[in-house]
């Protein structure tokens, strides 16, 4: 499975990166734009450099599909959200979970932070959306 970066004007394909070994579900640039993490049915969270291509590091925590992905607003976190009904707080320059919140029942396909970066916002197909505090 590849992510591909296009140019919107020219419609010129900049960019292709091949990580994942099943169905890409979800990308977040990095606010800074210097890194793309990305998420897919293989399990892993994937981050990696968009100036060299080269992966930064593979996140393996999470035991089901991921379906979500979101940076920080200050580019240390990223959250991901999955069908193991749990999202995951990583450190964006290490990639070691800082956090795992497991208050839904089923799976994850959403997630956010708020302005602060104090909060997630994470959807489920268990019709919740739930707020907590993830740092």
């Amino acid at each position: 499975a590849t992510v591909q970066i296009w140019d919107a004007f020219t419609g010129k394909l900049l960019l292709t990166y091949r990580g994942h070994s099943k169905e890409v579900k979800a990308i977040s640039w990095s606010h800074d734009s210097t890194r793309i993490a990305s998420v897919s049915d293989d399990r892993t969270v994937q981050v990696w450099d968009v100036t060299s291509k080269h992966t930064l590091y593979t996140y393996r925590g999470h035991s089901d599909v991921l379906n979500a992905v979101a940076w920080s607003h200050n580019d240390k976190y990223i959250a991901s959200g999955s069908g193991d009904y749990t999202v995951h707080i990583l450190d964006a320059a290490t990639g070691k979970r800082i956090f795992a919140y497991s208050g839904h029942s089923l799976a994850v396909h959403a997630v956010g932070w708020s302005n602060d970066d104090q909060r997630v916002a994470s959807a489920s197909d268990d019709h919740t959306v739930q707020v907590w505090r993830a740092i």
